[in-house]
């Protein structure tokens, strides 16, 4: 896998209409069938980290994932949750068929 695209800003809404940014890691293989997308930045707390988090996968994948990658490729999708002052950073692994 190489990185094709590092700390792109997505612009996203989240399910109460406020505007966030966040940053895209794209990896992807030499014949663009398997890819992974890395979310960073997405600073919220525990309990509305997934919702934005899926927010931010649904703007993707309608606005931004169509122009990357081609039709029938295999998606992978990390959420990386910020490190905490007890916490380390941890990748969540989220469900996506593009």
């Amino acid at each position: 896998m190489t990185l094709t695209c590092s700390a792109h800003e997505i612009e996203f809404r989240d399910p109460l209409g406020q505007d966030h940014i966040l940053q895209v890691d794209v990896w992807r293989d030499v014949g663009g069938l398997r890819a992974v997308l890395v979310l960073r930045n997405l600073r919220h707390s525990e309990l509305d980290f997934l919702d934005h988090a899926h927010a931010a996968l649904h703007a993707l994948h309608h606005d931004w994932l169509p122009y990357l990658l081609r039709p029938g490729a295999s998606v992978m999708v990390l959420a990386l949750r910020p490190a905490q002052s007890n916490r380390k950073a941890r990748a969540l692994v989220l469900p996506l068929s593009a």
